[in-house]
């Protein structure tokens, strides 16, 4: 507790497997942040357009390194790029897939077992508040060391009010923006629509690591993910290239860079010196 009627709750490794296997999805290839659907027996699936691209981003083979196969790889990305445009190749990819079990960005065919204890776990707290004021911490997508704030474009009108004041001064990344891509099942969504009583402000704080908000820093990102995934499955050719993936995988969400860690501290500490005080006083 911070006041007598404001709390802050912490939940850290809501993927522990992942953590301890250098993986962003759990046991299951489930990435947790397309898991959060709120009715799997009601849901459909949204991203049909993924079929299209299963070839590109998930060949059936051990990964090879070598110039040839990144070079590859990147002109089936232009290819697809110009064929589809960056918009649509983007959302169909990152936004989340329901059918590939396989695949990267696999929302999974039901709840995940961390989904439903993230439940258990935050449904008694959320029940004493009124106003829920939810951050989820990210790493990977945006310009290298800078934290951006990504919001949506369907808020409530009085969640929208509240939003502009916490964030006042501050640019956020909305639905409308050219290089915004919708996601399916993200947990800022499914805590809106599982509390619609109440006053959810949604945020996702997301730092950025390779300069993903540009074409050639997107498709970088896409190429290291595609040869985690192709790794995990279908193994690699020689301890070497091996090591290179994962060392690229995990370079694209925590940096090694001593700087990189400083400035992403220092941009945390100043935003939430400001954006506590204001929520305690709405």
């Amino acid at each position: 507790m911070v006041s007598d009627d404001v709390g802050i709750v912490l939940i850290h490794s809501l993927n522990p497997y992942g953590y301890s296997n250098l993986r962003r999805v759990n046991e299951n290839n489930v990435d947790l942040n397309r898991n959060f659907i709120l009715d799997f027996n009601k849901f459909k699936n949204p991203n049909l357009d993924y079929a299209n691209f299963d070839n590109f981003l998930n060949p059936k083979e051990p990964v090879r390194h070598s110039l040839l196969s990144k070079m590859t790889f990147w002109m089936r990305a232009a290819f697809n790029v110009l064929r589809y445009g960056m918009d649509k190749l983007r959302e169909s990819i990152v936004g989340g897939q329901y059918s590939h079990k396989k695949g990267i960005f696999y929302g999974g065919n039901k709840k995940e077992k961390s989904t439903l204890i993230f439940d258990q776990i935050t449904s008694p707290i959320v029940s004493k508040y009124q106003t829920i004021f939810h951050i989820d911490l990210h790493t990977g997508y945006g310009k290298r060391g800078k934290l951006h704030f990504y919001g949506m474009s369907n808020y409530k009108s009085d969640t929208l009010e509240k939003l502009n004041e916490l964030f006042r001064g501050f640019n956020i990344d909305r639905g409308s923006d050219k290089d915004f891509y919708r996601v399916h099942g993200d947990i800022t969504s499914f805590f809106m629509l599982k509390y619609p009583d109440k006053l959810v402000v949604p945020m996702t704080f997301e730092y950025g690591t390779l300069d993903s908000q540009t074409i050639l820093g997107s498709m970088e990102s896409l190429y290291r993910i595609k040869r985690e995934n192709q790794f995990f499955h279908y193994g690699s050719l020689g301890d070497k290239n091996t090591s290179l993936i994962k060392k690229d995988f995990v370079e694209m969400f925590n940096p090694s860079d001593q700087k990189w860690k400083l400035k992403v501290e220092k941009s945390t500490v100043d935003t939430f010196q400001v954006l506590i005080p204001r929520f305690m006083n709405i």
